[in-house]
């Protein structure tokens, strides 16, 4: 089993490095794929960060709720939520242009 001490050490560091990755993605990227990716490892990492929060509270405090891995859940469905939405209106991009017949502007 991870040593707890060790899974926060790492959650602590990968956490904003993540976001600074999605943070550069979005600023960097023209393409609307890939800036939806980038917010999407944003939200990841934040999902990382609230998990960790909850493992150290838990550590501290013996028989502590698991609030921060609700959040996590609650914001894993939202992602998944925007993922659809991300795909569909790209979807409908693509097909517009196609009927216009210009390139299709991923």
């Amino acid at each position: 089993m991870i040593d707890p001490g060790f899974a926060l050490g790492v959650i602590s560091w990968l956490s904003p490095l993540l976001f600074g990755v999605g943070v550069a993605g979005v600023f960097a990227r023209r393409s609307s794929l890939a800036m939806m990716t980038s917010l999407q490892l944003m939200v990841s990492a934040g999902v990382l960060a609230l998990v960790g929060f909850d493992l150290r509270h838990a550590l501290a405090a013996a028989g502590a709720g698991a609030t921060g891995q609700g959040f996590g859940v609650s914001a894993v469905i939202l992602l998944a939520a925007q993922t659809v939405v991300t795909a569909s209106l790209l979807i409908a991009r693509a097909r517009t242009a196609a009927r216009k017949g210009g390139p299709v502007p991923w």
